[in-house]
């Protein structure tokens, strides 16, 4: 049969289905679900056929159909040599006669045509590492294995604190602005800016209502652009404590040799191990970029969904990650789908 255009990607197939070759193979089905058959009075597997079929022969000829369902429309794809997208809509037609009439709809990968790059001009990204880079990074390796010690004094960016805190919108408590004994580090980025900024200088034992502005893309849709009161009780400050550079150190971090001059020739090799790697991919991606523009493609729909599924998923795992809980994760598809387009 004959494949239909009905748009740019999307096709549809029409093609028949045996009824004939549907119920030979109820019988196949039936002996599946009998190996597994729970039936009072019969060990699994022996309960009578006819008990079986009054069971399970509703299910056996759907599972039946539908295997020679499948089988027709891949044979529909190879004969006419398609290259689908995503999984077929399939819309029953006709179930008059020996055969049951499906059409399948579904989409098709896109017929790729490279534009002429020769009037475009491509970047290639160069870096050079300096003293400073290995210098940062000896410093954020320091910070990794740092310590904190419980002070008295004012807690400071880089201080790990521990709170109470209530919040309220318009005098009313919302869901998820409450906790006891809360950590978290002052600088880091784990509370939004006004709720840290109204931290830093409390004491232990110290209190203060601190206005938080949650901003417009903020997760929580009742929370978007408002306005909260923070009540804040600051539990605990503990400075941190930044290691020694010392062979200990070092040696900790999987330099065997446990001096600084090994230290900074190790960082060097693997910074520019990744700078190279930055380079070679930002390279390809300008590439690419140029390439896109002079050889328009329409994108499948079906891969614009799955591609929106794959980073709504990493979104929600990042989010949990950072300690935030299911119900106040609010993710939708329109917050990813131009995004989804341009990957």
């Amino acid at each position: 049969m004959s494949v239909e255009i009905v748009s740019n990607l999307e096709r549809k197939v029409s093609f028949n289905v045996s009824k004939a070759a549907v119920d030979a193979n109820v019988q196949a089905q039936l002996k599946k679900y009998a190996k597994d058959a729970k039936v009072q009075g019969f060990r699994p597997g022996k309960a009578p056929k006819h008990i079986v079929e009054q069971m399970y022969g509703g299910k056996a000829y759907q599972d039946s159909l539908n295997e020679q369902l499948n089988k027709q429309f891949v044979d529909q794809i190879v004969e006419h040599k398609l290259n689908i997208v995503g999984y077929p809509k399939f819309d029953l037609t006709s179930s008059e006669g020996e055969d049951f009439v499906f059409a399948a709809t579904f989409e098709v990968m896109p017929e790729v045509k490279l534009g002429d790059l020769s009037a475009k001009e491509i970047e290639k990204p160069a870096c050079t590492l300096t003293e400073k880079d290995i210098e940062t990074t000896i410093e954020i390796l320091r910070k990794q294995r740092a310590t904190h010690i419980v002070s008295d004094e004012a807690a400071a960016n880089g201080d790990k604190v521990t709170v109470d805190f209530v919040g309220t919108v318009d005098g009313v408590e919302f869901e998820g602005g409450k906790a006891e004994n809360y950590p978290f580090v002052l600088g880091q980025g784990w509370m939004l800016v006004d709720f840290e900024k109204g931290v830093e200088g409390l004491k232990a034992g110290e209190s203060k209502e601190v206005e938080v502005k949650f901003p417009e893309e903020y997760h929580a849709e009742n929370l978007k652009g408002k306005t909260a009161v923070f009540n804040i009780t600051v539990k605990e400050v503990s400075k941190q404590q930044l290691p020694e550079l010392n062979a200990e150190f070092i040696q900790s971090i999987g330099v065997a040799a446990g001096t600084e001059e090994g230290l900074r020739a190790e960082i060097k090799e693997n910074l520019q191990r990744e700078v190279d790697r930055r380079i070679k991919n930002k390279a390809r991606d300008n590439a690419l970029q140029a390439l896109s523009e002079v050889s328009p493609l329409d994108v499948p729909s079906a891969m614009v969904h799955d591609e929106i599924h794959h980073m709504m998923h990493n979104a929600e795992e990042n989010m949990k990650q950072q300690g935030y809980k299911a119900d106040q994760i609010k993710l939708t598809h329109e917050m990813f789908e131009k995004d989804a387009k341009n990957m």
